[in-house]
């Protein structure tokens, strides 16, 4: 089973669970199968800057983007509404101040609220120099939104578990979803005949020899010769020994129209 998609069912299975009714924090969005893209609205008093000046806005949205990489590389995440605190830009939320990469995905996006509710800061290494100052000289006043964003869902080690069995079959699911998908479009292909490296063709994208008729597979990449352009299999194509072009049996022993050497049959 596929790592990452089993960690990002996971994920997205303790999400759910963890933020469904939670009085402060929503998941808007999740995009993907399973999701890679979330867009979360806080509702906890934080600060924005407006005509010159610092109020509060009790509304807030981040998009957090799980990569490639991801769990190996921590989340990006960032604002899609305007923040002010020291360690949040309008390119990134700190990913220093967010944790470790083993944290789960639920804890990062509370460490998120309690940033913007400031709760959480740190003036050593900003990435908004003002807002750096701002909170120095208004200490007394922080946090901006004392409330308790932790839930008891977080310990409900019980529901963990079940949590774990649902995302391993739902990660079953989407491999075998996945495995009847074209390889080549990514259409459905239920019920083809895979190649010998396991990739299945819908109708649209089956190919076969020019010479032989024999099935090919695109995502394989067949032979196509540089002189007339169609495809062919490995029996019916000729390598040109100076170069990685490939002539069809009907064009060898002519010149490659790559490098102009002749290709030899046999």
């Amino acid at each position: 089973m596929n790592v990452r998609l089993r960690r990002l069912q996971a994920e997205y299975e303790r999400l759910k669970f963890v933020f469904d009714e939670h009085p402060h924090i929503h998941i808007e969005s999740a995009a993907g199968d399973p999701p890679e893209h979330y867009t979360i609205e806080y509702r906890v008093k934080g600060l924005v800057e407006e005509g010159g000046g610092v109020i509060e806005r009790d509304v807030h949205r981040a998009q957090i983007i799980l990569g490639v990489d991801y769990p190996q590389c921590m989340p990006r995440c960032i604002m899609l509404t305007p923040v002010f605190h020291p360690n949040i830009d309008h390119l990134a939320i700190c990913t220093e101040d967010i944790g470790s990469v083993d944290q789960r995905l639920e804890e990062t996006v509370i460490f998120i609220g309690r940033m913007i509710a400031f709760q959480v800061h740190n003036v050593q290494s900003p990435r908004n120099g003002d807002a750096a100052r701002w909170t120095k000289g208004n200490l007394h006043r922080l946090p901006i939104d004392p409330v308790d964003l932790f839930t008891d869902r977080l310990m409900d080690t019980a529901a963990a578990q079940r949590i774990a069995v649902r995302a391993a079959a739902e990660v079953s699911r989407i491999e075998r979803e996945r495995s009847r998908r074209c390889s080549n479009c990514g259409g459905p292909a239920a019920g083809a005949t895979p190649c010998a490296a396991g990739h299945a063709l819908c109708d649209e994208c089956k190919a076969s020899c020019h010479n032989c008729d024999a099935a090919l597979c695109l995502p394989c990449k067949p032979s196509r010769c540089r002189s007339c352009g169609d495809i062919f299999c490995e029996d019916c194509a000729i390598a040109c020994p100076h170069c990685d072009s490939w002539a069809c049996l009907a064009h060898a022993g002519h010149a490659c129209r790559a490098c102009g050497q002749a290709v030899a049959i046999g």
